[in-house]
């Protein structure tokens, strides 16, 4: 802890744990005592479903034959379930088992190999992905096909270790899909014990969706990625309940919820139909808009439209003709939980004619160090940076002291024009106010600073996009053609485009420095 302090500093803790929650506090205190062991117990009897499954977004294969797994674009022979050399995000997904058509025998091996409490499997998170993995799993055997002996009460184990370690200390997405997990649980095995994991679940879910989703759909958490991720958690509530009528009630309330959230995925969707990259989003880890927007058709649960403003969340869609803009207006996402936060406010992303020119640099690492301080920064982001400051104070892989704050957004249209404005208070005591412009192939950025010795633009360009001086060229045709404020200077930088975790490409980007208050406009003007 010591440490921890000289190393960042005695106020970034005291400007993160001010805003926590009692029982996150509670929970940390839990935690650090410890807990007394779970008597493990044995086997619970299964229920027998007496309604249909329906069946989900099926992620590609990542487990295959002679113990090979293919896991966020890293390949590997599992030796060791906890292997310290690979990161700590790529083996919590090797725990997950999210492979819809993995074999007995690598359940076998997990159970054989994966002693109760001993690793990271036994994390509140993983336990929790797996355990609905497990219950869907079991699902899909045929006549013929059989769960590997003990399965029945590792799984229960599993729910027992769950329910005594639920992540109060984080809330969020890991508190919704601990809940998750039991109401699986629950539903899925029979008794006193059962029933109340299940009852666990439901209380808690009852309480968190209607704080987590927004009056516009989105996920508080302000991440596409997490967003995408937290629908499917509601569709799969929903085929367990289609499953198992008769155990728990529909709640309207979460039907609801996934009409709306479809409509605010599909408006943070770019034509080439993948989410934009805002706080910690990027592909090849939550199922895209049209593959959850068919689960819920098959669902019965019709989506949402297509919204403009998001007024909630604070993003905005600016679309006009081929020109397809979308601006972040939202901030850091809960005081309380901003883990999967940027520092990217105001930041836009841009297509054209169905391909990305202008985006966010994206997400390749959870891991603490350079690499992900920097995919968290405002130089990471299509933004202003002032001073050389973050607008929001990024530490840690998931930590986050001073914040911006959004104030006065506002939208609107006019004839042949679709704009977007809002201010953040991230540089105190300089403001940033940014008005977003979209025509049909012109994109206007107004950024208005109060002041600020040292002012730097990033405008991070897609791979497709050649960067030769001011013109951006694709395929061998020009596109665009950037025209900057008056009076900064422009400079053409490499840089890379994190698409997915552990792959990085190369690209190009624009930085402009300029200083002092004022107005400064930057076109691009598409062709």
């Amino acid at each position: 802890m010591l440490a921890g302090l000289a190393r960042v500093g005695a106020s970034h803790y005291l400007e993160t744990a001010r805003h926590l929650k009692v029982r996150q506090v509670l929970g940390w205190a839990t935690e650090r005592v410890g807990r007394k062991p779970v008597a493990i117990g044995g086997a619970l009897p299964r229920r027998r479903p007496t309604g249909e499954w329906v069946e989900g977004y099926l992620r590609p294969a990542s487990m295959l034959p002679g113990g090979q797994v293919w896991i966020l674009n890293r390949g590997a022979e599992v030796r060791d379930w906890n292997d310290p050399a690979q990161p700590r995000l790529w083996t919590y997904h090797l725990h997950y088992f999210e492979d819809p058509r993995v074999s007995a025998d690598w359940l076998a091996r997990w159970m054989a190999e994966n002693p109760v409490g001993a690793g990271a499997g036994w994390e509140p998170y993983p336990l929790s992905r797996r355990i609905v993995n497990w219950v869907r799993w079991r699902a899909r055997l045929r006549n013929g096909q059989s769960a590997p002996a003990g399965f029945e009460a590792s799984l229960a184990a599993q729910a027992r270790v769950l329910a005594g370690r639920i992540e109060y200390r984080l809330l969020a997405n890991h508190l919704f899909v601990n809940a998750k997990a039991l109401i699986y649980a629950g539903t899925y095995f029979e008794g006193s014990e059962a029933a109340r994991w299940l009852e666990t679940g439901l209380r808690i879910l009852d309480q968190e969706v209607p704080e987590q989703i927004l009056a516009d759909g989105g996920h508080y958490e302000r991440s596409p990625m997490y967003h995408a991720l937290i629908l499917e958690d509601l569709l799969d509530l929903e085929s367990l309940r289609q499953a198992y009528p008769e155990v728990w009630k529909e709640r309207s309330g979460w039907r609801a919820a996934v009409a709306r959230m479809l409509g605010w995925l599909r408006a943070m969707r770019h034509p080439d139909g993948e989410m934009a990259f805002f706080q910690d989003t990027c592909l090849g880890v939550a199922g895209s808009y049209d593959e959850l927007e068919q689960y819920a058709e098959r669902l019965g649960i019709g989506g949402g439209q297509r919204a403009g403003g998001l007024s909630e969340s604070g993003y905005r869609r600016l679309e006009m003709g081929e020109l397809v803009v979308l601006f972040d207006g939202a901030g850091p996402g809960p005081d309380y939980q901003p883990g999967h936060a940027h520092a990217g406010t105001l930041s836009v992303e841009a297509s054209w004619w169905g391909g990305r020119v202008i985006v966010n640099s994206g997400v390749s690492t959870y891991t603490a160090g350079e690499v992900r301080d920097f995919e968290r920064s405002t130089e990471a982001h299509a933004t202003v940076r002032v001073d050389g400051r973050n607008s929001s104070e990024m530490w840690g892989a998931f930590r986050v002291a001073r914040r911006a704050r959004v104030r006065e957004r506002t939208d609107g249209a006019e004839p042949g024009a679709v704009w977007a404005e809002a201010m953040h208070t991230g540089y105190e005591p300089v403001r940033h106010r940014r008005r977003v412009t979209v025509r049909e192939a012109e994109l206007t950025i107004e950024d208005e600073l109060s002041g600020g010795e040292l002012l730097e633009w990033f405008l991070p360009l897609h791979p497709s996009i050649e960067l030769r001086g001011l013109e951006l060229w694709r395929e061998g045709w020009k596109i665009a053609q950037v025209i900057p404020p008056a009076g900064v200077q422009v400079i053409g930088e490499p840089a890379e485009w994190r698409p997915e975790f552990y792959r990085r490409i190369s690209s190009s980007r624009l930085r402009m420095v300029g200083a002092g208050a004022g107005k400064y406009v930057t076109r691009v003007r598409f062709q």
